[in-house]
């Protein structure tokens, strides 16, 4: 921020120092009419000209700048100590409650499974496990036939769900 404040105050004398160096070869144009040339190269400017090149250079940045010093001047003024913690609070703390863990249920024991084949139909497929035909919602120890694919059964019951693939020996 005070780069581009020391920026534009540079650039702001360079256009003056500029602006009198030409004036001063070139003669008085009507810029600064009502100023009043004297000896070797000194230019006295007005002031109303100088107030008006004021105004021009200030900008938004500048107004910016007050801005913030504004806000660190009354920052500065904040007694902390006085401020209230929005993290504390008035109240005893509760009680820790612990948290029971959820008991875990033993998967039961998955059967040997044993692809011989699998029919394959769209609308109603078999499969051949352990050398018996087994469809669609038929049970298999504590296990149910959920799904028939081309290349795979799913199998599952309330706790557990796994599959098996078909390979061709």
């Amino acid at each position: 921020m005070k780069n581009k404040k020391i920026r534009v105050v540079l650039v702001t004398v360079f256009l003056l120092v500029i602006s009198a160096l030409v004036l001063n070869f070139v003669g008085d144009t009507g810029l600064l009419k009502g100023s009043t040339r004297s000896g070797l190269g000194k230019l006295d400017v007005n002031q109303v000209t100088v107030k008006k090149i004021e105004k021009e250079v200030k900008t938004d940045e500048t107004a910016l700048v007050d801005y913030i010093r504004f806000i660190d001047k009354k920052t500065s003024e904040i007694n902390i100590a006085k401020m209230r913690d929005p993290f504390m609070t008035k109240s005893e703390p509760k009680e820790i409650v612990q948290v029971k863990k959820p008991k875990v249920i033993p998967k039961k024991k998955r059967p040997k499974i044993r692809i011989g084949g699998i029919v394959w139909d769209k609308l109603n497929p078999y499969a051949i496990i352990n050398g018996d035909i087994y469809e669609i919602g038929d049970k298999l120890d504590d296990y149910t036939v959920h799904t028939i694919l081309d290349s795979m059964i799913i199998l599952s019951n309330d706790n557990d769900i796994f599959t098996v693939q078909f390979t061709q020996e």
